[in-house]
């Protein structure tokens, strides 16, 4: 971004930027728009009047500007101005703004303008950013003028501030060839500097460095302690916390995983270990059958090693023997004898023929879907039972079939022991109950098929199992319902499913496991865990709830300490800035700290202000006698001021017909209008940067260029001149109407302090300072107000009237003289 002078080439762009807001805002009271050359034409007298009219440019175009306006049209504010900022609306929230009104303040600060007033419209936004802008530049406001102007159907406020001139403009200007860099745009802007080349009252082309705070990010010192304690706090306190739940929720999870492994392993043992043995033993017995006379009724041999066989396999309870042509041979482990029967005669033959000529085409031995079973024709009773049928082939060729019968009725037995078991509650608040499922829907074994299905339920050949709906297991009835739980883990073979929210426990959890060696229909052995407030899951989550709590607490007292870590440096800061804008009467005392550190800040910074506060008192003191630069170097200086000679222009100024006046008014009143005549007149002094060295009855002796530096002494102390002139003739003083003359002379001069060793005056001394003097006498004999010395106008850009060489006393050749 680059901030320069505008040239009438860019009213074009600024009439564009000027009537949007005119059209649809309300910083601006104008109710149309003025075209290019109005804009050119306003820009022409305020530039001429030397007021400060600046533009910004971004990539050659512009999208601000900025200027400097009389606050009133009477002479006597004509040291105040009033500033106008405007942005494009693309423009706007990056630093354009900031940086055209430090850049103004910079510039109507170098042109000796003394105050800046801001008028900002308060429409529905009661803290507009215009009031943070001029905020942000140390203007204060002053007051606010409610509904003074209509626009747009409404009714407006405007809010007054201000800003001194002559105290400086914070931030930090970098000049370079009279000029400063604004490295990009995306800044906030600077603290508003703008530089003047040659020491000149006109401005160069310049560039502000934005030192904004975009890009620049900083914290505070409540956020950085809040960020330090809580970050430090949340991290240690969030890290010890998931690692302790982490590892505490792995351990559980694995140790319900082993259970969940141990106990469907124990399951699948006792299924095993009454089914496996049967496949075995029938290839033995058929090897054995199929070896023998296989179509032999009676066959000693062949009965007795089929007794012994069923002797040794418990969970067999009968055995039979079927061969085509009709015979049947049963064995029972309870019977030492052989039933002998013909199985075409049972029923009408033709079921039992269908059942051998279907085993003679399998390949190998198969166990049956269960059903209902008898182990003999005679036995009234039928149990629930599986058939492992083998077909019996010679040769390749089928001679019969062989059954086993394997009674499945106690595996519910079994189950409801597992159920009883006290290893299965362990750790408590969680209640397990085993099932084993045929198919999806039916219940092949379950504790409650012990207790409600003991005694026979159907038809020899039926199928035996009840079906989900109809064992009396609400829970268990709703397997279907349960879904996937990946939070407690996943195992070898066994799957998790959960059901939340049951009316009576908290969680149930299945867990499932599917075999497949017993026939084609698979089985799922399982169980499900009804967990109530007091399972490990429930406490882990309840673990994490409060762990959570102390976290959160953790992390407000992490706060809550940052904010009292950094009251105090707050209360520094703020106070400080008081300092900086010398408003010392208003700066607190800092508080005493248990913090040694922050204890012993706040005692040096209490010293610090009270040192400030007298050297205040000292100066204001000094300046009332000695001009308040003066005063500054003594202090600085340590009572002690270097003499010190230099080329400087010297105003003396006398009042004209004192002695009438004095004989007039008296003592009292001849005070009273000296008193206000020389404070109207050091005002406009001190706005030119003329420092009083002397009052000296009705006349008083000013200084350009000594003791401050000014390198347009001889314009600023003609202007003085011209002011006060200006001042005596419109205002009156102490109710009187008082003339003056002035005398001005350029010379080289030495100034210091001078006197008896105790007590010393800031004076200078010179041949421009007598000079000075005799030229304010001369103006009586040529009619003149003011009269200027050749050397002085030598030093002026203006055109003077030449009064001629006239004798003064004290100089040894005639003097040129001018006048304005």
């Amino acid at each position: 971004m680059h901030i320069r002078p505008a040239t009438d080439a860019d009213m074009d762009a600024v009439c564009a930027i000027y009537a949007l807001e005119v059209r649809h805002g309300t910083a601006s009271f104008e109710l149309q728009p003025p075209d290019a050359e109005a804009m050119r034409a306003r820009r022409r007298e305020l530039v001429k009047a030397g007021y400060p009219y600046l533009v910004a440019e971004v990539d050659a175009e512009v999208v601000g500007y900025a200027y400097a306006g009389p606050w009133r049209a009477r002479p006597a504010y004509r040291s105040t101005v009033e500033d106008s900022v405007y942005t494009a609306a693309a423009m706007r929230r990056r630093g354009v703004a900031d940086a055209l009104l430090g850049a103004l303040i910079k510039a109507a600060a170098q042109k000796n303008f003394r105050r800046m007033i801001a008028i900002i419209t308060l429409d529905a936004d009661r803290d507009p950013p215009s009031r943070r802008l001029h905020r942000k530049h140390g203007f204060t406001e002053v007051g606010t003028l409610s509904q003074v102007g209509r626009k747009h159907g409404r009714n407006l406020d405007t809010l007054l501030m201000q800003r001194a001139l002559d105290a400086g403009v914070d931030g930090a200007t970098t000049v370079s060839g009279g000029e400063t860099t604004v490295p990009d745009v995306e800044t906030t802007g600077s603290e508003g500097a703008t530089t003047v080349v040659d020491g000149a009252t006109t401005i160069s082309e310049v560039q502000t460095t934005a030192r904004g705070r975009r890009g620049k990010f900083r914290l505070s010192i409540a956020a950085a302690a809040i960020l330090g304690l809580g970050g430090l706090t949340s991290v240690a306190t969030g890290v010890t916390l998931y690692l302790g739940l982490s590892t505490a929720t792995v351990s559980t999870r694995a140790l319900l995983l082993s259970q969940v492994d141990a106990g469907i392993d124990d399951m699948e043992a006792r299924i095993a270990a009454r089914l496996a043995p049967v496949p075995e033993q029938g290839r033995r017995i058929a090897a054995r059958v199929i070896g023998d006379n296989a179509d032999a009724e009676d066959n000693a041999a062949t009965d007795a090693f089929v007794h012994g066989a069923l002797a040794v396999t418990p969970s067999v309870s009968g055995i039979a023997m079927f061969y085509p042509g009709g015979a049947a041979r049963i064995y029972r482990p309870d019977r030492i004898d052989v039933l002998r029967e013909d199985w075409r005669r049972w029923g009408d033959g033709g079921e039992y023929a269908g059942w051998i000529a279907r085993v003679a085409g399998q390949e190998s031995a198969q166990w049956t879907s269960p059903v209902w079973a008898q182990r003999d024709r005679f036995d009234a009773a039928a149990e629930r039972a599986v058939i492992y049928t083998t077909p019996l082939r010679r040769g390749g060729e089928f001679v019969g079939v062989m059954t086993q019968l394997v009674p499945i009725t106690e595996l519910s037995r079994e189950l409801s022991l597992i159920r009883e078991d006290a290893a299965w509650r362990e750790g408590g608040g969680a209640n397990v109950t085993p099932f084993v499922l045929y198919g999806g829907d039916r219940v092949l074994a379950h504790p409650l098929l012990r207790e409600q299905f003991g005694a026979r339920g159907g038809e020899a050949g039926e199928n035996p199992l009840p079906f989900l709906s109809e064992l009396g297991d609400p829970l268990l009835s709703r397997i279907d319902e349960a879904e996937d739980e990946t939070w407690v883990g996943s195992s070898r073979r066994t799957e998790v499913r959960g059901l939340p929210d049951d009316d009576e426990v908290d969680f149930t959890l299945f867990l499932l496991r599917r075999l497949g060696d017993y026939g084609e229909v698979p089985w799922t052995v399982g169980y499900y865990l009804q967990l109530d407030a007091d399972n490990p899951f429930a406490i882990l989550a309840r673990t994490a709830i409060v762990s959570g709590a102390v976290f959160l607490l953790a992390v407000l007292l992490a706060v809550w300490a940052g904010r009292r870590i950094a009251r105090p440096t707050q209360r520094f800061a703020k106070a400080a800035a008081q300092v900086q804008r010398g408003e010392l009467r208003q700066v607190p005392r800092m508080p005493p700290s248990r913090v040694r550190e922050l204890d012993a800040a706040a005692h040096a910074f209490n010293a610090m202000v009270d040192g400030l506060r007298e050297r205040e008192v000292i100066r204001n003191t000094l300046g009332r006698y000695v001009p308040a630069a003066v005063a500054a170097d003594l202090i600085h200086g340590g009572g002690q001021m270097e003499p010190r000679a230099a080329a400087a222009t010297v105003l003396f100024a006398d009042v004209a017909g004192f002695t009438n006046l004095t004989e007039a008014l008296g003592a009292k009143g001849i005070v009273e209008v000296l008193n206000a005549y020389f404070s109207a007149m050091a005002a406009i002094l001190e706005r030119h940067r003329g420092i009083i060295t002397q009052f000296q009855g009705d006349a008083l002796l000013a200084t350009f260029n000594v003791p401050i530096t000014d390198p347009a002494h001889a314009e600023h102390a003609l202007g003085a001149a011209v002011e006060m002139i200006a001042a005596a003739d419109e205002q009156t003083f102490g109710g009187h109407a008082v003339g003056n003359r002035i005398g001005i002379a350029t010379g080289n001069v030495v100034a210091g302090p001078v006197g008896a060793s105790g007590r010393l005056s800031y004076t200078v001394h010179g041949d421009a300072v007598n000079l000075a003097a005799r030229l304010e006498q001369m103006n009586k004999r040529h009619g003149t107000r003011v009269l200027i010395s050749d050397a002085t106008a030598a030093l002026l850009k203006l055109e003077l009237r030449a009064v001629g060489e006239i004798t003064v006393r004290g100089q040894s050749r005639p003097v040129r003289v001018w006048t304005v």
